[in-house]
């Protein structure tokens, strides 16, 4: 096992669109903001990970990020890039990989983030549970290949300006097969739904 503690600290100035686009032909605009603030944050983590080279990785991590000026975009009758003063998220990321035959390997990763501010604005649009499943085989030598994904976003939500109002988006799924061939080592075509 690896455990691992990790503190960061980033920085991150606005960038150019943030500050001076104007798109005034989209409905509703959207405007920069000249007066935006540089964002910093503070980010900490506890991990613990196993990898056996032959057979399975399993990681977990704990994870809490504190964000002072998070650049964002308000969602009024003209939508420009703002600063949201003081936003955390904390939560936990589970990975697990395991080969199930030299041909076979499969794919989990779930996330969970709480999220936390005095501006619910800042909030919007973050799913608090997401997963995601991958499942990929040879079939022919290493010349064809089925693959399998499968993900979830969970339930997030929006404010409408006009009224106010918090809006529910539901949770989905999404899925695709494909089928995968390595026609030379330099021509790979995928075909799918």
């Amino acid at each position: 096992y690896n455990i691992r503690l990790n503190y960061s600290k980033g920085f991150r100035t606005p960038s150019i669109k943030e500050l001076f686009y104007n798109f005034q032909n989209h409905n509703p605009p959207i405007v920069g903001n000249p007066e935006l603030n540089a964002t910093t944050n503070n980010y900490y983590s506890l991990s613990v990970d196993r990898r056996e080279i032959m057979n399975s990785n399993i990681a977990f991590e704990l994870f809490y990020n504190k964000i002072d000026n998070m650049i964002g975009i308000d969602y009024g009758e003209v939508y420009q890039y703002r600063n949201f003063e003081k936003v955390s998220f904390f939560g936990f990321n589970r990975h697990y990989e395991r080969n199930i035959s030299n041909k076979q390997n499969i794919k989990f990763v779930y996330n969970n983030t709480q999220a936390k501010s005095n501006n619910i604005e800042a909030l919007e649009l973050i799913s608090e549970n997401s997963f995601r499943l991958g499942y990929l085989a040879t079939i022919y030598k290493k010349k064809l290949k089925l693959s399998f994904n499968l993900k979830y976003a969970g339930e997030k939500f929006f404010i409408e300006k006009t009224t106010n109002e918090k809006i529910l988006l539901d949770d989905y799924f999404i899925s695709d097969l494909l089928l995968i061939s390595n026609l030379s080592k330099n021509l790979e075509i995928k075909l799918g739904c």
